[in-house]
């Protein structure tokens, strides 16, 4: 199975992204694995993620220390397993905050493709200050975006 990565700056365009390779491969469109940074962080896993992810969230249970490419291959499988889809050949990552962590997620998973759609900033940023995270506040949203991007490049 193919691993491939869509990372970014929330609103930057990685879902559609995702959703266009999807087309393309003929595979399926996960939700966001956000398991993947708090597994190697050893954190709790968010609501998204156990609401998303149920049908495996047992599997998700792993040492950050084991953590790898065959475990998310395995993790990936089980999900669609589960949910009656088909198995697909890849599998497309689209958590655009995971740029914040691509070091560390590189270091345990080593990932086919990495993509980095790139928007014009005031776009996503006029796009996140809109989102309730950001309470309206350009200078917040820029300050994350910006985060996002500088990550991009080191």
């Amino acid at each position: 199975m193919k691993l491939i990565s869509i990372i970014g700056s929330p609103r930057s365009g990685t879902t559609y992204i995702a959703q266009q390779v999807a087309k393309i491969l003929n595979v399926n469109l996960l939700p966001e694995a956000q398991w993947i940074i708090s597994t190697i962080q050893g954190k709790e896993f968010n609501e998204y993620t156990k609401e998303n992810w149920a049908s495996v969230i047992n599997a998700l249970s792993i040492s950050r220390n084991n953590f790898s490419r065959q475990q998310v291959i395995e993790i990936v499988l089980a999900y669609e397993k589960n949910n009656g889809l088909s198995i697909s050949d890849a599998f497309i990552e689209h958590t655009p905050q995971n740029v914040l962590y691509l070091k560390k997620i590189l270091n345990k998973v080593d990932f086919d493709h990495i993509i980095a759609p790139i928007r014009h900033p005031w776009l996503s940023i006029s796009s996140l200050a809109a989102q309730k995270w950001f309470f309206h506040s350009e200078f917040r949203a820029a300050i994350f975006n910006f985060r996002c991007l500088f990550n991009l490049y080191l």
